[in-house]
């Protein structure tokens, strides 16, 4: 987070209101927590891959390196504290009313979550998406998600097909679409006039 906001002071052509954060496994864990840190207001859009929700349902010689034993009650508030699925509340307050630097609501701005995961990932189990999804549902909170039936954690076969979700997700979020069409209208309307 302090690389992103010193690169916004040292670049000033960075767009605040289109910067996002992306990550597949940790990556999607970290990337969906992003939008619910309460200090945090770097990121508009989030595009979480595969991600850990709950660090009870991951593999236990990781989770237990970083935790502790689940079993035991003085570890198992680490569990709580990093779970995702417990956090949905926050995740429907932010795409609320995110604040964004500061007070005035014209600074408000809207953060938006974007899941994807294969069905055949057994690396990082669907149930991991499905509990966030539920947790989501139940919360109010508004989501896109995709799921590639029979693809494994890495999509191998449709990686193509995620590539482009991800692209035309970004343009959605940054609201690229209609600045990309008005620039080709805009220029196929010259074209007209010289003719």
């Amino acid at each position: 987070m302090k690389a992103i906001e010193y690169l916004k002071t040292k670049y000033h052509y960075i767009d605040n209101s289109r910067i996002a954060v992306w990550g597949w496994a940790y990556g999607g864990y970290i990337a969906a927590k992003s939008l619910i840190q309460m200090n945090q207001h770097i990121f508009n859009c989030s595009l979480a891959v595969a991600p850990i929700t709950n660090w009870l349902y991951w593999d236990s010689f990781t989770s237990e390196r970083y935790f502790g034993d689940p079993r035991v009650s003085e570890d198992r508030h680490r569990y709580e504290k990093a779970n995702l699925i417990l956090k949905a509340e926050q995740f429907r307050q932010k795409r609320l009313f995110i604040l964004h630097g500061t007070a005035d609501a014209e600074q408000f701005r809207q953060k938006r979550l974007f899941i994807l995961h294969g069905t055949a990932d057994d690396s990082v189990h669907l149930q991991h998406t499905f509990k966030l999804m539920k947790a989501l549902n139940s919360a109010g909170v508004l989501y896109r998600s995709q799921i590639y039936p029979d693809s494994n954690h890495y999509l191998d076969d449709v990686r193509l097909h995620v590539y482009k979700s991800l692209e035309t997700y970004l343009e959605e979020c940054f609201g690229l679409e209609e600045g990309l069409n008005e620039d080709t209208n805009d220029k196929k309307k010259k074209s007209d006039n010289k003719s």
